[in-house]
């Protein structure tokens, strides 16, 4: 839960955000393309 108020719209559509480093999130990439790496 803390994760979303760091990035609320990654943590919504990837909750697994956390764990990644914030760089990554900082990145920007498409929703669509995030989810793919996610998967």
């Amino acid at each position: 839960m803390e994760a979303k108020s760091k990035a609320p719209r990654l943590a919504v559509s990837t909750p697994r955000n956390s764990r990644n480093p914030p760089a990554f999130a900082g990145k920007s990439v498409p929703q669509e393309k995030s989810r793919a790496v996610f998967r």
